[in-house]
């Protein structure tokens, strides 16, 4: 389904894209008419005017590659999608496909071989141009920006760009309607297909950073029993029941990821409850020393009233404080987290 719903916006975007650009051609030649009856039209009015076609082409080409590329960009990124190659060959053959619609109808209209063989060697150049661009901005998306920005944007076609270096780039979002909870995350991060299970349940959600090891995991586990906050409330032994959720999660989550990472040793930093109307709320923050190296597995951990579950958000991340921006993503992702039935950290 999203395949096809990725090639519908291609086919009516390029719809619409040839309606603009023809405009916008007819627009930049149109006073050639006035030259129409002259055998021999002064050169200094007809460069300029071909060279502003010429530049006009050439901008609205690489407009298209961008496009293209900005929509294979944001179906890659959806959790359902798993042949991204299928998503990315398919954007190439729309940008192109585009270029020769347009000069096989204008080979039609063509009244001399030497016209013909004009429109040819143009469809050579502007293919040329499309391409490039695809490709440049496959490998570095926010090169966009600063020629297309202004028009992709208020298409509210998403554009990868590092979350720390272009503030105006909003975050992008993940919610889980089924287990009623959400974060953001950076726009340039990358949804993991297909994730393996982990230590506190099934995950439903593994997030990268796109070069550096960092990144947060969403986990839910059967509890198999409910709790209301009234039950809750009325327990004279909350505390304890709260105190052995948290050392069974220490037990079954962060020694479970110490071995993991093959960590020489694992040391409990902070852990206690959260204030929370919708459930029973705690946070646990560990160390895990291998070598030179530290690494930080800290997880925020919701049992939601009247559910048979724990959803558990953890991120991981190694500890350097000399990388303040960073630090920063990675906590405002974290304090991004919460059930839908209540605010995020500020």
């Amino acid at each position: 389904m999203n395949f096809i719903l990725f090639n519908i916006i291609l086919l009516v975007a390029g719809l619409i894209a040839f309606v603009i650009f023809s405009f916008g051609f007819m627009v930049c030649l149109a006073p050639m008419a006035l030259l129409a009856k002259s055998e021999k039209p002064p050169k200094a009015f007809v460069l300029p005017l071909l060279g502003i076609a010429g530049i006009y082409q050439m901008y609205f080409w690489g407009f298209w590659s961008a496009f293209c590329i900005a929509m294979t960009i944001s179906f890659t990124q959806k959790p359902k999608v798993t042949w991204d190659w299928l998503y990315w060959i398919t954007g190439f053959t729309w940008c192109t496909s585009l270029i020769g619609w347009w000069f096989h109808k204008e080979q039609w209209t063509s009244q001399s071989l030497k016209e013909t063989r004009g429109i040819q060697t143009g469809t050579m150049l502007y293919s040329l141009v499309a391409i490039v661009a695809f490709l440049v901005f496959a490998f570095n998306p926010s090169l966009m920006l600063l020629p297309y920005g202004w028009a992709l944007k208020p298409l509210g076609v998403a554009i990868a760009q590092p979350f720390d270096s272009v503030e105006e780039i909003p975050p992008r979002e993940y919610v889980d309607q089924q287990y009623q909870f959400a974060f953001q995350f950076p726009a340039d991060w990358k949804i993991e297909k297909d994730p393996p299970s982990g230590g506190a349940g099934k995950v439903r959600a593994l997030i990268r950073h796109p070069t550096k090891p960092m990144h947060v995991i969403a986990m839910v586990g059967d509890l198999g029993t409910v709790i209301t906050k009234r039950q809750f409330e009325s327990n004279p032994n909350r505390d304890l029941a709260v105190e052995g959720m948290m050392e069974l999660s220490i037990e079954q989550l962060y020694k479970k990821t110490s071995r993991d990472i093959g960590a020489d040793r694992m040391l409990v930093s902070e852990k206690w409850v959260q204030p929370s109307d919708t459930g029973i709320k705690f946070y646990i923050s560990t160390s895990h020393i291998k070598g030179n190296v530290t690494m930080l597995v800290a997880g925020i951990h919701i049992v939601p009233f009247e559910k048979p579950y724990m959803v558990t958000f953890t991120m991981i991340a190694p500890v350097d404080r000399t990388a303040t921006k960073d630090n920063e993503t990675i906590t405002r992702v974290f304090n991004s987290f919460h059930v839908l039935d209540e605010k995020p950290i500020k």
